[in-house]
């Protein structure tokens, strides 16, 4: 890249082999936001529906909360340590993705704000880390950040 941040001209261009990466860390981030899009909606109403008062689904939201405040540092952390930071990544995910379903059968406040910690700390790194991986990627086979997100 020239002086001042300006691109030269056929600089920064994604070459060949990395083009096929674009398409999976693309298909990662709709993934991503598509899930909690078509789920969230319909999760504080359905703990109304189980009972929950609005003091209760108070503490559920903030318990996602304070666990993606220790659960993302500690996995920048771990990545950082390791060195596997698309396995952590790749392990969190399906974590998520497996925890996300079991919201349908836990009932009670004690299951419902469990199941939210457990589920945040698993959920809340990913799109950081995700984050963190494409620009790194990109950084490397080129490309532009705003077009694969």
């Amino acid at each position: 890249m020239a002086r001042g941040g300006v691109r030269r001209a056929g600089e920064g261009a994604a070459p060949a082999s990395g083009r096929g990466r674009h398409g999976i860390y693309a298909l990662y981030y709709a993934l991503f936001w598509i899930a909690p899009g078509a789920t969230f909606p319909f999760f504080y109403p359905l703990l109304v529906a189980r009972g929950l008062q609005a003091g209760e689904l108070g503490v559920i939201a903030a318990v996602f909360s304070l666990t993606a405040l220790v659960a993302q540092p500690v996995t920048g952390w771990l990545c950082d340590r390791t060195g596997r930071a698309r396995w952590i990544l790749f392990a969190l995910s399906l974590g998520s993705a497996a925890l996300l379903p079991l919201f349908a059968r836990a009932h009670g406040m004690v299951q419902e704000t469990a199941l939210a910690a457990v589920y945040s700390l698993a959920n809340a790194p990913l799109a950081p880390l995700a984050d963190a991986l494409a620009v790194a990627y990109l950084r490397e086979a080129g490309g532009e950040y705003g077009r694969l997100r």
